[in-house]
């Protein structure tokens, strides 16, 4: 399960045939922001695998349909904006399951990669007919950010400005003389930090910390 991303559980809540909005989202797992939209941040994890169960209670004709690619389309955000077109997908964030409760198809599993930082829209589709693709369905349209790699940019930046202080402090050191070496070896060592210190900012720039 590791390898396929951290587990993390969202309910779909229905509301009763005709509410506005006709459902939301809750998570014990991760924030659930304004407007049902999430942000995917990895921390240390390889993206995510996700669970949306969905809670028909006050809606009950209404499931996933059999087919995982036909009960959610996603893209990424561009001039359009973020809802996916018919049976578009983001290879980001992929269908892969659609599992049975109680007999009735209420769990869809979904791999989010979050390779890369991006915003994205996806829609879930519930049915009341789950044995037909292009049925009468009910479209859902939540929104998500995700933010890639193992650290997070605060993380990065504390790198960075941790590194630049240590460069600073040995230059300080060797300006006023508190090296015991030459005055060589205390050039040495300030030009070594700080090339590590232009380095740590460098990567941290151009993205190559995890953010």
């Amino acid at each position: 399960m590791a390898g396929n991303g951290k587990p993390v559980r969202i309910t779909v809540v229905l509301g009763p045939e005709g509410a506005k909005p006709p459902f939301y989202l809750c998570s014990n797992d991760i924030t659930v922001g304004p407007d049902n939209e999430i942000v995917f941040a990895n921390k240390e994890h390889p993206g995510f695998l996700i669970f949306f169960d969905l809670d028909n209670s006050k809606n009950p004709r209404y499931f996933f349909p059999n087919t995982p690619e036909a009960a959610l389309w996603s893209k990424t955000e561009d001039s359009s904006g973020c809802c996916p077109a018919k049976w578009q997908h983001w290879e980001q964030f992929m269908p892969k399951a659609v599992h049975k409760v109680q007999g009735q198809n209420r769990t869809l599993i979904v791999r989010n990669i979050n390779g890369f930082e991006k915003r994205f829209g996806y829609t879930l589709r519930v049915t009341k007919t789950p044995n037909d693709d292009f049925g009468d369905f009910l479209d859902l349209d939540p929104g998500g950010t995700n933010t890639n790699g193992p650290t997070t940019t605060k993380t990065s930046n504390y790198i960075a400005v941790g590194v630049g202080t240590l460069a600073f402090a040995a230059y300080s050191a060797y300006a006023f003389g508190l090296f015991g070496a030459s005055a060589a070896t205390g050039s040495y060592a300030a030009v070594a930090l700080g090339t590590i210190a232009f380095a740590a900012f460098a990567a941290y720039a151009f993205g190559l910390f995890g953010r």
